[in-house]
């Protein structure tokens, strides 16, 4: 989960850093003011200079007054840019559009809990894809044939226009159930591994996979295994108790 910094932004926090014996009442330390009362007292009655018989109440002085030091820090601010892209086409159905819908919501919110600044772009495709909106992304129904190549193919085509990498935080997620047109295999392998080099991390979560046991097709996720590594990770989700533990081994150690 490395983060790069988020260029020429950065927020302002205020932050305690020790005490000072000058400052305004409200940062008065009450507890840091009564240690170094008693501390006087205590060597008040070593040295002989406190007499308890006396009946006269040892005041706070104003050496023993301690105030909050507050200080301003600066951090510079991270952002992520999150593309969430989903086959639409006509066998992902109702089922598998909500586990799909499912996976997205966790991983939202496993990242806006790291970064200050998100950005999601939603991408819908079939053979082609869409950038859309939230509302589209996760109402728009299933129809026609499905590229897998679309979704990467867009993905680079919106970086190049509008988030440099020196600047960005890039996460890729594409859900989809394997089912793809032989001739784009390999369009969809090389995209993928471009699109690859730009991001933190990507990953292809299959639902409720595709297999064709007569013609011998391979889903998408058996293609993509030649390219997995700690940047590029295939899931499998087959069921609403896969979610979790799918989403576990997409980010490891890193949750």
């Amino acid at each position: 989960m490395a983060k790069k910094s988020f260029q020429n932004l950065s927020s302002e926090k205020w932050k305690r850093k020790g005490y000072r014996s000058e400052g305004i009442r409200p940062r008065l330390s009450k507890k840091e003011t009564l240690k170094n009362k008693i501390r006087r007292k205590k060597k008040a009655i070593k040295t002989g200079t406190y007499n308890p018989e006396e009946d006269e109440r040892f005041t706070f002085h104003k050496d023993d007054l301690k105030y909050k030091h507050i200080t301003k820090t600066y951090k510079n601010i991270t952002s992520a840019v999150i593309f969430f892209v989903m086959d639409v086409s006509g066998s992902m159905g109702t089922q598998k559009k909500f586990l799909a819908r499912s996976f997205f919501f966790l991983l939202y919110q496993f990242l806006r809990y790291r970064y200050e600044k998100v950005e999601i772009v939603f991408i819908s495709h079939t053979t082609e894809a869409n950038e859309v909106t939230e509302e589209q992304f996760f109402s728009r129904g299933s129809s026609g044939g499905t590229f897998i190549s679309s979704g990467p193919e867009k993905c680079l085509e919106i970086i190049n226009k509008r988030y440099p990498t020196d600047s960005w935080n890039i996460y890729e997620f594409h859900c989809s159930d394997g089912d793809n047109w032989d001739s784009d295999n390999e369009k969809a392998l090389n995209l993928t591994q471009e699109l690859k080099k730009l991001c933190q991390m990507c990953a292809y979560i299959q639902i409720k996979g595709y297999t064709d046991t007569v013609f011998g097709i391979k889903p998408m996720a058996e293609i993509y295994e030649e390219i997995v590594d700690d940047k590029f990770k295939v899931a499998e989700i087959n069921s609403k108790k896969d979610i979790w533990p799918q989403f576990k081994k997409i980010f490891g150690a890193k949750i």
